[in-house]
Parts: structure tokens; sequence; C-alpha cells
């Protein structure tokens, strides 16, 4: 669902930009170690003639301070951060499944260290679109569409396991992309054949059934001949304001929109422009504040409140960084 042409690329460019950080103040070079002040990102750094990708830690309201805590043995993408954020799940490319994704791995915030999952002794699980379940005893995630397929599966710490969740039953595609409540998962499906309805986002049980359509026209898509014309990217759910933050497309725009509505659509601003591809949003501290990716290697913050938006994270920031991406606070 990305528009074509939008990838990363291996080699990266340096950009010089202003970097303006209004209304979030900390400390300067003063080491904060709550945790609850992390931002961890996805981060690539200048390696002898190529570059190395790590997750980094840094501090919301002093990004001067930060954390490195993945080594070069990897490829670390797409952290996220358990619910009482005590530890960090994200993928590792060079430990990637064909037609699944990449492996998980467990960052521990009491040992500091990070580690591969394991399915009853052997290496796994792979895959994409990870989220936390409620009470962090496992995690919701699907694997890369392989052929057309993809299905929400669930991985337990209690046992080491995987379960279906929801099967493709067929060449369709089902994700997880949020938890509503303890028990309500938030999911994206092209399966019209079990629903009934149009493609777009439902509500689903913890056992896989589909409860109901969120019909919500910001939220829809349109899809002309293989081309969205319209589309909500990359939804964050926020339960305690019952409120989505999404990268918005439609025709109108030649990139992406950071825009928020609520479940039923009632509720609805913009809060950037299109010029741009703003993508990856994710709610900030208390709900007061957005942070998303502008482009490949930027990362911004919205004051929600405001509106205004301003640089978070931009290259050259952290000694040897060539840009940023995939925040999670």
């Amino acid at each position: 669902m990305k528009k074509p042409g939008i990838i990363w690329l291996l080699t990266l460019t340096v950009i010089s930009l202003s970097f303006c950080r209004k209304d979030i103040n900390g400390p300067d070079n003063v080491i904060i170690n709550q945790q609850k002040n992390w931002v961890a990102v996805t981060g690539y750094f200048l390696k002898n003639s190529g570059h190395s990708t790590h997750i980094v830690l840094v501090d919301f309201y002093n990004p001067k301070n930060y954390k490195i805590i993945t080594d070069t043995t990897m490829i670390a993408v797409e952290p996220r951060f358990s619910n009482d954020k005590q530890k960090i799940l994200f993928g590792d490319m060079i430990h990637y499944g064909y037609g699944s994704g990449p492996q998980f791995f467990l960052y521990n915030f009491e040992d500091e260290v990070f580690q591969p999952l394991f399915i009853k002794s052997r290496m796994g699980p792979t895959g994409e679109k990870h989220i936390w379940n409620y009470d962090n005893s496992g995690f919701y995630f699907t694997k890369e569409p392989a052929w057309g397929f993809q299905e929400v599966l669930f991985y337990s710490f209690l046992n080491n396991n995987v379960s279906v969740i929801k099967e493709a039953n067929g060449p369709f595609c089902v994700y997880v992309i949020g938890l509503k409540g303890q028990d309500t998962l938030i999911v994206f499906s092209n399966n019209t054949k079990d629903t009934g309805q149009p493609i777009g986002y439902y509500l689903m049980d913890l056992e896989g059934n589909y409860l109901s359509r969120i019909n919500n026209t910001n939220l829809e898509l349109i899809n002309v001949k293989g081309i969205n014309k319209k589309a909500a990217y990359n939804p964050n759910w926020n339960n305690k304001l019952g409120l989505f933050v999404y990268a918005q497309s439609d025709s109108t725009i030649p990139g992406y929109k950071i825009s928020v509505t609520n479940l039923d659509g009632s509720y609805f601003r913009s809060y950037t422009s299109g010029e741009y591809i703003d993508d990856y949003p994710v709610w900030g501290p208390e709900g007061k504040y957005i942070l998303f990716n502008r482009g490949l290697k930027r990362i911004m913050i919205i004051d929600v409140a405001t509106g205004e938006v301003s640089y978070f994270l931009k290259p050259g920031d952290i000694p040897g960084s060539l840009g940023f991406r995939y925040p999670d606070y």
C-alpha cells in the first residue's frame, strides 16, 4: 500500500537543515534515565564505505541525550515499546525469512541486553507489524504478504510459541494495527468473503472473529485499477484519547498528510499539508505530541494543541548519523 518509488536508499546523503525545538525543554547535557522519556528510533549511520543500522533511544525532552542499544551484528528496524516500557521488540533484517520478514529480537531494560526470540528452542518467529498485547505477555504480528497471503499471529512469552489468531483462508491479507482496550484488536482486512463488507479496518476479538467494520470515511481505501486514490496508512491508536493518527493519502496531494480522526469519523484534523511524504506517526507524551517520519531521514514533532511542526531528529544530530525512521514512544 505504499506509493511506487518510495524506498529506503542504501546510500544516503547528509542534509543540512535548521534544528527547531520550541516549547519542549529539558536540561542540557544531563542523562535522563527515566525510561518513560525515551523515544526509540531506527538510526542509519556511516560505516566505512557503507552504513549500519541500529535501534537508538533518544530523550524526548533533550535529544542530545541518546543511547545506541544494538551492535553491528544486525540490521535492526522498527522498535516497539512494551506497554509498561520495560522492553523493546524489534526486527533484524540480517536474520530475515523470505516471505515472512525479519527475525524478532527483544531488548530488556533490566539487564540492558538484546536477544533473539525462540519457538521451543528453535529460532523464530519472523514477521512484521508487531503489536504488544495488553499485559505484555506476548505480541501480535503478521508475515510479509507472500503470494497474497497474510494472517494474524500471536507469540506468547509464557510458552515461547506462536498461535494463529486469524488464518488467511486464501490469497487475502489481514494484519493487526492496534489494540482497543484489553481485548479488541484493530485490524486491516481485504478478505471481503469473510467480512461481507468492503476492504478496510475492522474490530476483531482475540479469537479472530470480526466484530464490526470501522465505518469511518477518513480511513477508507479507494483503489482504482491497482492505484490507491485514497488511503489511510500506518494508523496508530491511542486508547486514552480514542483517536487514530495516520498518514493520509489522496489524489489531491503529492505526498502524505499526518491526520487525526476518532473511531466513527465525527472528529478529523490534518496537521501537515501533504507536500512531503509524512508517514509512520505515533503518539508522544500524554497524547500532546505526535512523532512521525518526514521523507526518508527526518523525524518531526507535532504539538497537538497548537499544530506547530518542528524537528526532533535530522541527519548529523547524532555523530555519524545519516537519517532516522520508525519512531516509537
